[in-house]
Formats: C-alpha cells, sequence, structure tokens
C-alpha cells in the first residue's frame, strides 16, 4: 500500500508530511462522525496533494456513495 507520505512533490506550496497526516486523520474523522460533506472535501484535498494513493480517491468516493449523490 503507498502511504501518503510517500508524495515526490517538494515544492513550497506542499504541506510537509505531518500536515498531510493531520489533514488525514481529520478526513477519516469526519468520516466516522458522519459528517460526509466535510469527509468528500478533506479526501478531495488529500487527492490533489498526492494523486498516486488510491485509498483516498477511494475514501472521496466511498463518502459520495453515503451522500448518494
Amino acid at each position: 500500500m503507498t502511504d501518503i507520505a510517500d508524495t515526490t512533490d517538494t515544492s513550497l506550496s506542499t504541506p510537509d508530511n505531518d500536515t498531510l497526516a493531520a489533514l488525514e486523520a481529520e478526513a477519516y474523522a469526519a468520516f466516522d462522525a458522519g459528517h460526509l460533506q466535510r469527509a468528500s472535501d478533506l479526501f478531495g484535498e488529500l487527492s490533489g496533494h498526492a494523486p498516486h494513493v488510491p485509498y483516498l480517491h477511494y475514501m472521496r468516493g466511498l463518502a459520495h456513495k453515503y451522500l448518494r449523490d
């Protein structure tokens, strides 16, 4: 499994690994709490920073499945 910390983009606009890990934790917490739109937004943001990490796309899609949209 690809780890989100394995991102290769080191541009100045890219958050560091600790920031991405915190964002990922927030996304999962939002999902678990039923805040599905927030979870989708966060997983989408994470996918933008790490497009090669498949589970981020999956979780965003899963949130939309439960939103029924």
